[in-house]
């Protein structure tokens, strides 16, 4: 008897799990219509997405921009001028972009209502950003590339020595353009610092839609640098330059730090700052910022959230960090 009160429960309680609205933060979270979205809203953005398209394929739809969608500025300016902390927030709303069947889609969604409220197709020109997986499986390509292969060998090098980067093919008024990304080749085999051996004449062009090489060009061979003499690491430095005794100095606040964040505020002095976790800058192009070194001691370090490749959130590092009277970020 007991076995069969526990499934009835258990089925009505997943039946009623069904019929909830999917999970977002709490409203606590936003304490500005300007706040970024939390990382629940970006699996949230994710989920109807993928339910309105009705796909699961992770290479079926590709994120390549998640981020707040601004308020109007009236309504903005409107619950600035009441007093907001008796005033309901603007609906939050999300503005997306993303890759299907080879179109730019262009999305806004609202996250109150788990619905889209608007898609745009885009025909123009230009493409979204390059998210960190397809750039890095497109910098794969080359390394498989027999050409390519046969031109290392002709040069008397180890291919697995080799490190490609790739920047933006750019688009000069043609036509038909295309997502691509054009890759230069550097040799590492005893340095760190591979920028300062490149192998010049080679130029690799990949189409990142369809992850293939799509151009090449061997076209003259350049002598190689040397390793030697490319050292940049400070440790590894040779003296004076390299010395480990030398005497630092230090930030101190004997009455504590001036900077008051509330949220995604920060106020310092007369100074106040919004500071918003997006993918453009302060995103995926982010490094990870070095306490002490980056930033003084006294810094206070924000973690930052966007969209992958396939919507899930993906968590900063400690990309941004901010101090009295200034800010210290490292992009």
């Amino acid at each position: 008897m007991s076995s069969t009160w526990t499934l009835t429960i258990f089925l009505l309680v997943s039946s009623l799990l069904t019929l909830l609205p999917i999970v977002t933060g709490d409203e606590n979270d936003h304490l500005h219509p300007l706040d970024p979205l939390t990382p629940l809203e970006i699996n949230q953005v994710q989920t109807i997405i993928k339910q309105t398209f009705n796909t699961n394929s992770k290479d079926h739809i590709t994120f390549h921009y998640v981020g707040l969608d601004d308020p109007d500025k009236p309504t903005l300016l409107s619950w600035l001028s009441n007093n907001p902390s008796n005033t309901t927030l603007p609906p939050h709303r999300a503005f997306v972009i993303v890759r299907l069947d080879g179109k730019t889609h262009e999305l806004i969604l609202d996250l109150s209502s788990n619905s889209i409220v608007s898609q745009n197709v885009h025909e123009g020109n230009g493409y979204p950003l390059f998210n960190l997986e397809e750039q890095k499986l497109a910098g794969m390509l080359p390394l498989t590339y027999q050409p390519f292969i046969e031109s290392i060998n002709k040069r008397g090098l180890n291919v697995s020595e080799v490190d490609c980067s790739g920047v933006t093919e750019g688009w000069y008024g043609e036509e038909n353009s295309r997502r691509a990304l054009k890759f230069t080749c550097f040799y590492m085999n005893g340095t760190t610092n591979f920028f300062m051996r490149p192998l010049e004449g080679i130029t690799l062009v990949v189409g990142v839609d369809e992850l293939k090489t799509v151009e090449y060009h061997d076209r003259v061979r350049v002598p190689l640098p040397k390793a030697e003499g490319t050292e940049y690491r400070w440790s590894l430095l040779n003296q004076p330059l390299g010395d480990p005794h030398l005497n630092h100095f230090s930030f101190d606040q004997p009455e504590g730090s001036g900077v008051k964040i509330a949220g995604h505020v920060v106020r310092g002095m007369v100074l106040q700052n919004r500071i918003r976790c997006g993918r453009v800058g302060i995103g995926q192009s982010a490094s990870l910022l070095d306490p002490s070194a980056d930033c003084p001691p006294n810094a206070v370090f924000f973690q930052g959230y966007f969209g992958g490749r396939d919507g899930n959130r993906v968590q900063g590092r400690g990309e941004l960090s901010g101090k009295d009277g200034d800010d210290c970020r490292k992009l």
